[in-house]
This record gives structure tokens, C-alpha cells and sequence, in this order.
């Protein structure tokens, strides 16, 4: 039914998109001026980064908005110092130039966590911590991002509610060894498939979703009656005129 763009949360959606983009990307990107002028293109779905060498950020700007996508509007944006790419921060140094990194936020990222007082358990939030730790190592090229990076995750966590000893004690379990391991080949896995059977609870086979929205839609239609009834009395007392009894 929907004639234009993808419906969000459908499992084919980044495949496709990313055919889509493949093939525009093909042709373009194996010119001669691509060639020996971008060393470095990526996309992520609908975010695009590339490396341009260029006398100018004009001069860039055309090379970058020859990149098209058929009914896609892009918009492009040049810098010759750094640039924001995702939820990583990407800049020149200008003393050693090298090309650094570090973790960004959006000015409008809300930072929402799980906070402590949620039910989950423990290990589930000890694991979104220390995932969180593994992903900012990830995203920093120095040891000083990373350790700036560390210090800001922490007081997040604490604002939430989380013990500083116990957060503290999160931090220094996994530290040195998130930062070691970041960009580590992948733990290899046995060809043998892990199979994980699951069921549905038998008891769900007795209940009646459909009279269940039948209760719920009674109630509703019982509460607005019951207020309608309210409002008109209201009305009708403060119309009525008023009698003074001699």
C-alpha cells in the first residue's frame, strides 16, 4: 500500500535502502575524478561521509554534489577541519595533521537511560553500562577522548539514580580492557548453529483478546455517558432562573 519511501521497522528496510544507494554509488564513484579525489566515501543508510582533496570548500562542494540518489535530496556540508558523522565526531589535527576522533552527541539527544529505580535486573543494567563503555572506546582515537568520554558517562548514570560506588566499581572492572579491545578482530564462532526454543505461555490460549477490547471500549462508552450526563445537569442548574421565596 505505500507507493513511496520504506515503512519504518520493516526487517528489508536497510537492505534495500542500502541497494538503493549501491546503485546509484557504483557508477558514480568509479569516475576517474572520484577516483583521485575522494580517497574515502561511506554511507550509513541515509548519513553520507567523504574525504575530498579539493583547493577549496567550493571546489569540494561541487565534487560532493555529484553524489546523487534518484528522488533523495541530500544535503551537504564542508568543512576543512571536522565535521559531525553520526554519533562520532571526526577532525583534523593541526599539529600532528592527523585525522582524530571522538564521541558526539546532538545538541538535542534527550540522554534518557534506565534509571535505577526500574525493575530491571542488575545484570541488565550493568551490561547497558558496560556496552556504553565499549561503544565511546570505539568511537575515541586517544586515550584522552576515551577517559573525558568515561568521566561524562559516569555522572550520567549517578544523575539517574545509580550508586557512584557501584558505577565506580563498573568503571574500573572494564576500563582498560574496553579501551584495549576496541577495535579487535570479532571473538570467531563454531559453524555449529545454537538453536533457542521458545513457546508461548499455554495460558495465553485461554484468553479472549477480543473481549478483552470489549470491556475496555464498554468502560469508555459508560464514562463518557456518565459525563455527558454530568455536564447537562450542570447546564441545565445554571440556566434555570432563580425564584425568590417571599
Amino acid at each position: 500500500m505505500q507507493i513511496k519511501g520504506l515503512a519504518m521497522g520493516i526487517a528489508c528496510s536497510p537492505d534495500l535502502a542500502n541497494l538503493y544507494g549501491a546503485y546509484f554509488e557504483n557508477s558514480i564513484l568509479s569516475r576517474d575524478e572520484y577516483k583521485d579525489r575522494m580517497p574515502f566515501f561511506g554511507r550509513y543508510l541515509d548519513d553520507l561521509l567523504g574525504i575530498v582533496y579539493a583547493q577549496s570548500a567550493e571546489e569540494a562542494m561541487i565534487l560532493a554534489r555529484g553524489i546523487e540518489y534518484e528522488d533523495v535530496e541530500i544535503e551537504w556540508a564542508v568543512s576543512e577541519w571536522h565535521t559531525p558523522f553520526l554519533d562520532m565526531f571526526i577532525y583534523l589535527d593541526p599539529v600532528t595533521k592527523t585525522l582524530e576522533h571522538k564521541p558526539y552527541r546532538k545538541p538535542l539527544h534527550h540522554r534518557e537511560r534506565i534509571p535505577w529505580a526500574s525493575h530491571h535486573p542488575k545484570d541488565v543494567k550493568k551490561g547497558t553500562y558496560v556496552g556504553e563503555m565499549s561503544r565511546l572506546a570505539t568511537l575515541s582515537s586517544r586515550l584522552e577522548h576515551y577517559q573525558d568520554a568515561i568521566g561524562d558517562l559516569r555522572s550520567l548514570y549517578e544523575s539517574r539514580g545509580y550508586p557512584a560506588a557501584l558505577v565506580s566499581k563498573w568503571t574500573k572492572e572494564n576500563y582498560g580492557q574496553r579501551w584495549k579491545n576496541r577495535l579487535g578482530e570479532p571473538t570467531s564462532r563454531s559453524n555449529e548453529s545454537f538453536v533457542l526454543k521458545s513457546h508461548f505461555n499455554p495460558v495465553w490460549s485461554a484468553f479472549n483478546v477480543h473481549e478483552l477490547g470489549k470491556i475496555v471500549t464498554d468502560s469508555w462508552l459508560f464514562s463518557l455517558a456518565a459525563y455527558d450526563a454530568l455536564r447537562s445537569a450542570d447546564v441545565g442548574l445554571q440556566s434555570r432562573p432563580l425564584v425568590k421565596a417571599l
